[in-house]
């Protein structure tokens, strides 16, 4: 649809870099293209009640629905490599996959450290009690979830994929794994 309507568009707007390197590697963009990036937003979060420093067990909390597209399964098998008196797990998020992932965290007798609270709208009461983001996907543009996190203060765990490394900078506020492996890994 995109390239249909090209001929005809001024301006193309974009939501990360690396979307807009697929519409030139996909030709519907051409190299003299009116193109802008203008990164996704969100509302600056009141600083009420946010958690610091971190206590243990750590707060691990991934926002994001669950879909083939979510990677909530490499995440799963990652958390339970660690002592389990180390660390909570929230998944915020509903969708088709949600219940093949609640049946992965009960074969590994999880329940106790896995919770799933399901769709919320009142995201900046979660993350104001978290300690660390993470955001495991195989694919993304520039996801609002990581902008969300980052506004209130969280360091961002991330699949390099996307516009992700556009926001996270390694060591700096956050880490990018490049692959489900990376992540299991002890």
């Amino acid at each position: 649809m995109e390239k249909i309507v090209s001929n005809f568009t001024d301006l193309f707007i974009c939501v990360s870099k690396y979307d807009e390197a697929i519409g030139r590697r996909e030709n519907v963009l051409g190299p003299n293209d009116n193109v802008i990036v203008i990164h996704n937003g969100t509302t600056e979060p009141k600083r009420e009640g946010i958690r610091r420093p971190i206590i243990s067990p750590i707060q691990l909390v991934m926002v994001a629905r669950f879909s083939k597209q979510k990677d909530q399964e490499t995440l799963i098998r990652a958390v339970k490599e660690l002592p389990s008196d180390k660390y909570q797990l929230t998944f915020v998020g509903a969708g088709e996959t949600l219940q093949q992932n609640q049946r992965l965290v009960s074969k590994f007798n999880l329940e106790s450290n896995v919770k799933f609270i399901g769709f919320r709208e009142d995201i900046n009461k979660v993350l104001e009690k978290k300690d660390i983001f993470v955001l495991s996907t195989h694919y993304e543009g520039l996801p609002i979830s990581i902008i969300e996190a980052m506004a209130y203060g969280l360091p961002v765990l991330a699949t390099d994929v996307g516009g992700n490394s556009e926001m996270v900078k390694n060591n700096i506020n956050g880490f990018l794994f490049s692959s489900k492996n990376e992540l299991v890994r002890k």
